[in-house]
């Protein structure tokens, strides 16, 4: 028993082995050995270069390559897990930065979907291949200072033509609006009809969870005004109505249909918050 538990338990670790998703290594991603066909889509995940307070060009990128003064950090990951260069002993808080990854060995034969589904809290971002600069994903507006920039936090996605050679993503971000600022997840790309499925499934999913929940709080309402000392439906509903405006927080449903608002950002982060509350 013990040989065939130990056998199987190796059998495993291989296969998890042989089927990782590679990850970036010091900025770089190699594709050569995953097959977009096969394996459909890929976070991409690791660490990417990061320049804190500088928004680099996609231009300037063409012309001089990925600097060489910055740092490399994890995503999805925040920038407040770094070390503030100008400040002793203290992390990143507010402010602006740029990530840069390249990617290498992709071989596509169709388009390339990218989704995104959070950025804390404003982005703008690039594909660059050879010469050629395509606009990837944008949220919000970024800037320089709190003034500058409008935070808006909302999946993203788009689709490119891109050729089978090596490109950079190049993602200039600020966060001036929250405490924390950068990926709250990854990255993910893939097959563009594929990604396309993925999103439209899981806004499915949950514009049903929220009408549902919304439907029974209605009833409940109306259950207690009709037998208004049956106090159950009362808090019951109020449950459930409480579970909506959750669901409808955290999913950014709010920002999905605007482009850029202080003040729908502001109303989404309060509701997100105070629901984890009142929910208990």
């Amino acid at each position: 028993m013990y040989n065939v538990l130990k056998t199987l338990f190796i059998y495993i670790l291989i296969q998890g082995l042989g089927f990782s998703a590679p990850k970036s290594i010091k900025g770089e991603i190699n594709l050569d050995r995953w097959d977009i066909e096969k394996q459909k889509q890929i976070d991409l995940n690791g660490e990417w270069h990061f320049f804190w307070n500088q928004f680099i060009e996609p231009e300037k990128l063409i012309k001089e390559g990925v600097p060489k003064k910055g740092a490399f950090i994890k995503v999805p990951g925040l920038w407040s897990s770094l070390n503030d260069p100008n400040e002793k002993g203290k992390k990143l808080t507010f402010g602006y930065g740029t990530y840069i990854l390249k990617v290498k060995g992709l071989k596509s034969k169709g388009k390339t979907g990218f989704v995104l589904p959070y950025f804390a809290t404003a982005f703008k971002s690039y594909i660059i291949q050879g010469n050629q600069v395509y606009d990837l994903l944008k949220s919000g507006q970024i800037g320089k200072t709190e003034g500058t920039s409008i935070p808006t936090a909302a999946e993203r996605a788009n689709d490119l033509n891109l050729k089978n050679e090596d490109f950079y993503i190049l993602f200039q971000g600020s966060n001036f609006h929250y405490r924390s600022g950068g990926f709250f997840y990854p990255l993910t790309m893939g097959k563009a009809e594929v990604i396309a499925e993925d999103v439209a499934k899981n806004n499915f999913i949950s514009f049903f969870v929220l009408g549902i929940t919304f439907i029974i709080s209605i009833y409940h309402f109306g259950l207690f005004t009709l037998r208004t000392k049956d106090i159950g439906s009362l808090w019951f509903g109020i449950f459930c109505l409480t579970f909506f405006l959750r669901e409808l927080s955290t999913e950014t449903f709010l920002m999905h249909f605007v482009e850029k608002s202080h003040f729908i950002f502001s109303l989404n982060s309060k509701l997100e918050y105070l629901t984890l509350f009142l929910l208990p």
